[in-house]
């Protein structure tokens, strides 16, 4: 028996959906449950690192005209009847001989659309955070900070559809989990530390911004890391103009959840967006700022940060040495949240 995501990633998309399904698909293998990945082969995926995990990957290959091209170049926008019609018939070519009951869909552009065309044979789970489009679902997951209202309920369509809403259904590797331990055993704490991730693509160069007020002499105590992710449009800027300043290292390359725990909890400051590395950063209680890059990301971090949750800042032209010290000199114990991985991967696997 297998489980199938449906989800995709890209120099528009970003990587995120994919870590949290991947997170998921690593709780699936531990219950001797195999997944496999449908994805677009779309500019800058992750299709090598999903392979790299041991986890089979079917491409979809659809065949976008002008007007599709269009709605991809804004990644919230849904797909059209018939760009979901062919990615469905596309990968269903392709997994129909392969035992597969669940289908977990990630994925801004699919709606009830694509789900009604595969819940003919297949029960679908949607991980959700925009709760703006209709979906047929047996399991509904949106782990955001935002209520979920008698409007939000009307767009479930799917009778009996079973949700998991709120933080605390947060989709982390549970590795982020605390311990106290952790900071006395690392070596990050010989110098006051700052870490950086604006995520694998960035689009809207917020890295650099940051890298410009942080290479001021003020800093010069501080130890700062930065994580280039594969898609930063100023990737090769970033690495030339770091070699200048020395008390800054760029990371280029992947890291794994370990060390990137290291850095979360013994950093005296974590700057990131609203994404995935949001909510690892929540559970293991780093003292952070958040930049969210979008609409939705700042509706979400408004909840998060009037809960106390986190320290954000809606605009980036608003982050500067200011506001940086101010957050560093004034940690406050923010409230940190559960996980969620096990309920939904205990949900889905009672009904294999």
């Amino acid at each position: 028996m297998k489980i199938a995501f449906r989800v995709d990633s890209s120099e528009i998309i970003g990587t995120g959906h994919i870590y949290r399904c991947m997170t998921l698909a690593e709780e699936f293998r531990k219950k001797k449950i195999n997944s496999v990945f449908i994805c677009q082969k779309f500019k800058k995926n992750l299709i090598y690192f999903i392979k790299k995990k041991n986890f089979k990957v079917i491409t979809v290959n659809n065949k976008f005209n002008q007007k599709d091209n269009k709605l991809l170049k804004n990644h919230f926008l849904p797909w059209s009847k018939e760009m979901q019609t062919r990615d469905f018939e596309s990968a269903f070519q392709k997994i129909g001989n392969l035992n597969i009951k669940w289908i977990l869909i990630d994925h801004y552009g699919l709606s009830e659309i694509w789900e009604k065309l595969a819940s003919n044979k297949h029960k679908i789970a949607v991980i959700d955070d925009l709760k703006n489009r209709n979906h047929f679902c047996d399991l509904y997951v949106n782990y955001h900070h935002l209520p979920f209202n008698r409007e939000n309920q009307k767009k479930l369509k799917k009778h009996n559809c079973k949700k998991l809403i709120g933080i605390n259904h947060s989709i982390v590797d549970k590795i982020y989990r605390p311990e106290k331990k952790f900071a006395q055993n690392s070596n990050l704490r010989r110098k006051k530390s700052i870490f950086v991730f604006m995520g694998g693509v960035d689009r809207k160069n917020y890295t650099y911004k940051i890298f410009q007020i942080l290479k001021k002499k003020i800093f010069l105590k501080f130890k700062i890391t930065i994580l280039v992710g594969l898609g930063n449009l100023k990737r090769k800027i970033l690495l030339k103009k770091a070699q200048k300043v020395k008390n800054i290292k760029l990371v280029k390359k992947m890291i794994n959840n370990s060390v990137m725990k290291k850095y979360y909890i013994n950093s005296d400051l974590v700057i990131s967006p609203a994404g995935v590395t949001m909510y690892e950063q929540l559970l293991c209680g780093a003292n952070s700022l958040i930049i969210p890059q979008n609409f939705y990301q700042k509706k979400t971090c408004h909840n998060l940060s009037r809960d106390n949750y986190i320290n954000y800042e809606s605009n980036i032209k608003n982050i500067n040495i200011k506001k940086i010290n101010f957050i560093i000199n004034n940690k406050k114990k923010n409230k940190q949240i559960s996980i969620g991985n096990n309920k939904i991967v205990d949900t889905i696997k009672r009904s294999l």
